[in-house]
């Protein structure tokens, strides 16, 4: 038979799908005990259960990723990496054992581009305890014109970056599935696998980081019906090694002169990347929920230390206000001000004439839409201003929210402004905001909320003691659908606790 013929008398495999029945394994989960308070039901949350392998697990971020699993209650964890990157990181790691004395965490030298050596290694960790979580950190960068760059040089970075991160997730999941406890699965990808970045030639780079991209939703729809969930995180620029030196500094000064243009990048600490790394397993109530995401990480323009780049409108109030710890925020044509939750007579009066000044309605027009985001005292958040804010409303709650939560704007836009800028109301806790958003809710979408197709009746605290509410974490029906947005608007919301 020839291979036309094979191709026409072939039968492919089917991926499966799981019932949805209160015994698969993609059921919703059980609701929290009822005797938690508050406190106890977000700390049950976002506790991090199991065992985890990390790959590249000697380098910076995965020892910051790994030192953010072990500080939410993480047990074992093994760390894959090249017994030469091992070897440079001996304090690191030794400081993990003496902070996490509880913890047991082994070193095994891995090539993830080795199949074999791959499956034996996950074989080892899966005979000491389970295999619960997987965090993809083994790669590399190289920076080449296209035209120059040879198939060794092209292979490498593929098989590294996103063969090797395939091995490793295709040995992880195997052993889930024989455990039949489900597990979590974390790619990292990069800002470069949704984008061309300036100005760095690096064409395998970017095609491996859009290749992991992929792999992450088709894998999510096929080890689903095991409850694994496959996700992925897309850091920026990050201060590590990769973007040191003194032969980066020109390219560092244009990766921050972009974040006032379509590409919102400035290079990030380390402990920023601790929520998006842990955040697909630190949820449990919603952990079956939340798959096939990529989660990108961006940083904030500090007009402290770059105001002579910044238009002379918004260098004004940003500088106004930054002693008060705010920072002004760039991101998709938006510029995004936080204020303090009180302002003093002055501010507003700056305030007032700054919103009235022509530069600042042509800055709007020019750039796209300013949002000032009015800071609340953690006791005042509701879930109102989060979906406020994470559908980017400019819409004010209903009235009967705006009685229920006092949300008083500390000042007004200008009429010839409404239509670019918006006044949005959100606390200054994100985790008083993410435990409070937990609490209650009626049957409505983010999708309804930002269409304006649908109104969301809210309800205090006292209707929630009186069981005139519906408990959020009882209704798995809405769950589903609410939750999994909730969660993915706040990951993208513009706050500072947030860092995005």
């Amino acid at each position: 038979m020839s291979d036309r013929n094979a191709l026409s008398a072939r039968a492919i495999p089917f991926m499966e799908l799981s019932d949805g029945s209160d015994a698969s394994l993609t059921a919703p989960p059980p609701p929290l005990p009822h005797y938690l308070n508050a406190e106890g039901r977000a700390m049950a949350r976002f506790a991090v259960e199991g065992n985890a392998v990390i790959t590249g697990g000697a380098g910076t971020l995965a020892l910051a990723a790994a030192r953010a699993l072990l500080e939410h209650g993480l047990v074992n964890l093994t760390l894959f990496d090249l017994r030469s990157t091992f070897d440079s990181s001996d304090e690191a790691i030794e400081a993990l054992h003496t902070d996490f004395p509880s913890a047991k965490i082994i070193c095994s030298a891995v090539d993830v581009t080795d199949a074999e050596a791959v499956t034996r290694a996950f074989d080892a960790a899966a005979a000491r305890y389970s295999i619960d979580i997987l965090l993809c950190f083994a790669g590399v960068v190289g920076c080449l014109h296209a035209i120059e760059m040879t198939p060794e040089q092209w292979r490498r970075t593929l098989d590294i970056n996103t063969t090797g991160s395939f091995l490793c997730a295709q040995a992880a999941a195997a052993h889930m599935r024989k455990q039949n406890t489900g597990g979590s699965i974390v790619f990292t990808a990069s800002i470069s696998g949704h984008r061309v970045n300036f100005p760095q030639p690096q064409v395998a780079y970017n095609v491996s980081k859009a290749a992991v991209i992929a792999m992450k939703d088709s894998l999510a729809a096929e080890w689903a019906r095991y409850g694994i969930r496959v996700n992925s995180i897309s850091p920026g620029y990050m201060d590590t090694v990769l973007n040191e030196g003194d032969g980066l500094e020109e390219a560092r000064n244009i990766w921050a002169d972009l974040s006032l243009t379509d590409q919102p990048v400035r290079s990030s600490p380390l402990p920023q990347l601790n929520n998006f790394t842990s955040f697909p397993k630190l949820p449990t109530e919603l952990q079956v929920l939340i798959c096939k995401h990529a989660v990108t990480k961006r940083k904030p323009i500090d007009p402290s230390k770059r105001s002579n780049q910044l238009p002379p409108a918004v260098t004004q109030v940003s500088n106004l206000f930054h002693n008060e710890g705010s920072k002004l925020y760039y991101r998709e044509n938006t510029f995004l001000l936080p204020l303090p939750s009180r302002l003093s007579r002055e501010q507003n009066l700056h305030l007032d004439q700054w919103l009235c000044m022509p530069s600042t309605t042509e800055l709007c027009k020019k750039m796209g839409k300013i949002v000032v985001q009015v800071s609340l005292p953690p006791d005042r958040s509701s879930l109102a201003n989060l979906l406020l804010l994470a559908t980017h409303s400019s819409d004010m709650p209903s009235e009967r929210a705006r009685k229920t939560t006092k949300l008083q704007p500390f000042f007004t836009v200008p009429a010839e402004l409404e239509p670019i800028m918006s006044v949005t109301p959100v606390a200054t806790e994100l985790e008083a905001r993410i435990s409070k958003a937990f609490w209650y809710i009626y049957d409505s979408s983010l999708r309804d909320l930002a269409r304006g197709t649908h109104k969301i009746d809210w309800i205090d605290e006292e209707e929630m003691e009186m069981n005139r509410g519906i408990p959020l974490l009882e209704r798995s029906v809405a769950l589903g659908r609410i939750c999994e947005e909730l969660w993915l608007a706040i990951m993208n919301v513009w706050h500072p606790d947030s860092q995005q």
